[in-house]
């Protein structure tokens, strides 16, 4: 380590001694853990499934559909960058949360209708997908990255953020 440098133990991280540390904490670790259960994971990795229980069955028609969700969230992903300079961090994430619950909301009443009735709708389902990858893309995806090293003070930043990631 160099001179005058302070040392901070897992410790203080885990155990913070002053309420700015324990909020720096929970905003970090709380960013950090929101974007790993949102469950974008889980909506990208079935994406092929949930279109097929759509009725969309055709696998040219599922590759379109997919090509353009994808290429739809990197457009958003561009769009973020300069959105979260001018309207905040704060708003932005809260922003891109509440559009992902509302998306969610909307594939499973699309869901249930679907087992319900046994009708399908594949329109609500491409925009439920859409909307959801779109408002990930603005807030949580690239701001569950670049949030908490901006939270953490300097002398915490390595040993927290190898925490929470």
């Amino acid at each position: 380590g160099g001179a005058g440098k302070e040392t901070i133990g897992y410790n203080t991280i885990l155990c913070p001694p002053t309420p700015a540390l324990k909020r720096m904490i929970f905003t970090g670790f709380g960013t950090a853990i929101s974007h790993q259960l949102c469950g974008i994971d889980a909506i990208q990795y079935y994406l092929s499934f949930i279109l097929k229980d759509a009725g969309i069955v055709d696998r040219l028609h599922q590759t379109q559909i997919l090509t353009c969700l994808g290429v739809l969230k990197l457009l958003c992903l561009f769009v973020a960058g300069p959105m979260s300079d001018r309207f905040g961090r704060r708003p932005l994430l809260f922003i891109s949360l509440s559009g992902m619950i509302c998306a969610l909301v909307l594939i499973t009443w699309d869901t249930m209708m679907n087992e319900r009735n046994g009708e399908h709708h594949p329109i609500i389902t491409i925009l439920g997908l859409a909307t959801y990858l779109c408002f990930f893309s603005f807030g949580l995806g690239p701001l569950g990255w670049v949030l908490p090293p901006e939270i953490f003070s300097t002398s915490i930043r390595s040993k927290a953020i190898s925490i929470s990631t």
